[in-house]
């Protein structure tokens, strides 16, 4: 009769062990679904490059019908895509996932996805704001400090969606 603690090392395989492999197996895998995304991309559209891609974007809104408050602070929400860019990026920044600022923030992956898509969510507040500054090691101050194409591009993608 084999031993329940045999089992568990049966099915244990050797290369996740170590935690840091487990890890950049993990960073390797976010690298590769998103070449696999780029490649489906170029093959639907009949792309080249990247530089093509953004070549379509004229297609779906002229730059000219973008209405964007002359201070460039970004308001209702375009506040909130701005903030879910800004959160996206500093979490590729780092290679995680989702679900691995899930796990050290300890907030739902969906709620994360959300955030993330520049969702306006109640419940959104400033412990879990803290929380994730803390995570991604910067500072509130520098979560709300957008660039100006930041704010113009959160106002192109709003009035994209708008379409839709």
């Amino acid at each position: 009769m084999v031993s329940p603690k045999d089992k568990e090392q049966k099915y244990v395989t050797p290369e996740f062990t170590n935690s840091q492999i487990a890890e950049d197996e993990g960073v390797m895998r976010f690298q590769r679904r998103t070449e696999r995304r780029i490649l489906a991309r170029k093959a639907r559209f009949g792309l080249e490059n990247r530089a093509e891609a953004l070549a379509l974007a004229p297609l779906f809104v002229s730059p000219r019908h973008i209405e964007m408050p002359d201070d460039g602070i970004p308001r209702g929400n375009a506040l909130f895509n701005c903030l879910g860019y800004k959160i996206a990026y500093l979490r590729k920044e780092k290679g995680w996932l989702q679900k691995d600022l899930a796990k050290e923030t300890g907030i739902s992956v969906s709620y994360i996805s959300k955030l993330e898509r520049g969702y306006q969510i109640e419940g959104v507040t400033l412990d879990i704001l803290l929380t994730l500054a803390n995570v991604l090691e910067v500072t509130l101050k520098d979560l709300f400090d957008f660039s100006k194409e930041d704010v113009y591009f959160a106002y192109y993608r709003l009035k994209i969606h708008s379409y839709s």
